[in-house]
């Protein structure tokens, strides 16, 4: 099994690296994406500024997120480039956060949770919000994974092989 040969190659490396502390250091672009993005916050502050909030304020009552956590999640989402600090006026220190291309890239992200949590979790019918298309106004389709030529793939279809980045 390919997928079994590559995991365990990045495992036996990377032992001590199944700790939250260590994932920036394998040598896998998912756990990497879950050091930066794993945690319950930094996802929902991603997932508002989608929703269109920009200031301190609107996510702290949108979120209820307590100031310091608030502060971390912020800081660390600037430092990974997902998002930027912007002063809204000169000689104001009050400041708006946008997503920046890196976070712009998360869209397909929020947009699966969201519709798995509506599947698994709300239940059809129970959707606490619609994803709508602004000029048709009508609900978007299901995040899918498809193969370069459309057709539809799921976990048994696909096969994993050796990047040029994995090492070894």
């Amino acid at each position: 099994n390919p997928l079994l040969s590559i995991v365990t190659i990045a495992n036996w490396r990377h032992r001590q690296a199944m700790s939250r502390t260590f994932l920036s250091g394998m040598n896998c672009s998912f756990a990497r994406a879950v050091d930066r993005l794993g945690d319950k916050w930094s996802l929902m502050i991603v997932r508002d500024a989608f929703y269109g909030m920009q200031t301190f304020l609107q996510f702290k009552r949108r979120l209820g997120v307590a100031t310091t956590v608030f502060t971390n999640r912020r800081e660390s989402l600037c430092t990974h480039g997902i998002w930027v600090r912007h002063q809204c006026r000169e000689g104001v220190k009050r400041h708006s956060y946008r997503l920046t291309e890196a976070g712009r890239a998360l869209f397909p992200v929020v947009v699966s949770l969201l519709q798995w949590g509506d599947t698994w979790i709300s239940g059809k019918g129970h959707e606490p919000v619609y994803l709508l298309d602004k000029k048709s106004q009508s609900r978007i389709a299901l995040m899918t994974v498809t193969s370069q030529s459309g057709q539809l793939l799921a976990p048994e279809t696909i096969t994993f092989a050796r990047g040029l980045g994995l090492n070894g």
